[in-house]
């Protein structure tokens, strides 16, 4: 009787797996492709007005500027008569072909242009948010990335203290994303299907230029054979370039 019972055990283990097993490699083999469109949005100071309406303002009004919220590239800050130009993003999203489920994959490229602007003119926040499309319903989701902008009090002394930086203000595992003044670098963002979900950063290209942007050392990098001097700089200058000052002037 145990013998019996040995073998309908059995039997109805192998039934089971029958009908698992193929499901389960089914979901480990879905894979989506489609399309990604992304847009700035969220502000803060979320009151900030446009560039055109802060040149009707009297001269030495600091309030928030800035242009591009609700597009896929923005700008913000009044740049004065530097001639160095206001701080922006642009995110340019790429299609995703044939992604497996939990894999890591880049949804686009984040750049960071530095531009040295007045305090008080400043965005310090703003989301990046990402829409995935797909023939596929799994593959088609939204995904919010809250951008913090660390922006620095330029002492003109240290160009790696100097530096501004981002990061993902919900993820801080991540690591930072940071540029000299005056430079721009940009960098992968990294997503992950089951849910649409932020994976990190990836791979960086910074501008090949003498003072060339550069990132902390959490991210891996693609440097030109000129910055990379700069790069170790930047861990050395790390704790310089968190600190907010409190000058008059970003300058």
């Amino acid at each position: 009787m145990s013998q019996v019972r040995r073998l309908a055990l059995t039997i109805l283990v192998a039934a089971t797996a029958a009908v698992v097993l193929p499901a389960d490699a089914a979901a480990m083999r879905r894979q989506g492709s489609g399309s990604l469109s992304a847009t700035f949005v969220n502000p803060t100071p979320s009151a900030c007005i446009s560039t055109a309406d802060y040149l009707l303002l009297p001269a030495g009004t600091r309030v928030p500027v800035c242009d591009g919220i609700g597009t896929n590239s923005i700008s913000w800050g009044d740049p004065g008569s530097f001639g160095i130009g206001q701080s922006s993003f642009t995110f340019w999203p790429i299609p995703f072909q044939n992604v497996p489920l939990g894999q890591p994959f880049v949804m686009g490229t984040l750049t960071f242009y530095n531009g040295t602007i007045f305090v008080g003119t400043e965005l310090t926040n703003v989301d990046l948010l990402i829409q995935s499309s797909s023939s596929d319903p799994g593959y088609t989701q939204t995904l919010g990335l809250p951008l913090r902008i660390f922006q620095t009090t330029n002492q003109n002394i240290d160009p790696i203290a100097d530096a501004d930086f981002l990061f993902f203000s919900d993820a801080l595992q991540f690591g930072s994303f940071r540029v000299l003044e005056g430079q721009w670098a940009s960098v992968e963002i990294l997503g992950r299907f089951n849910s649409l979900d932020n994976a990190g950063f990836g791979r960086v290209t910074a501008e090949s230029s003498p003072g060339a942007g550069f990132v902390s050392s959490s991210v891996e990098v693609v440097p030109e054979p000129e910055t990379l001097g700069l790069f170790a700089l930047g861990f050395v200058g790390l704790l310089g370039a968190s600190r907010w000052r409190t000058n008059r002037r970003k300058a």
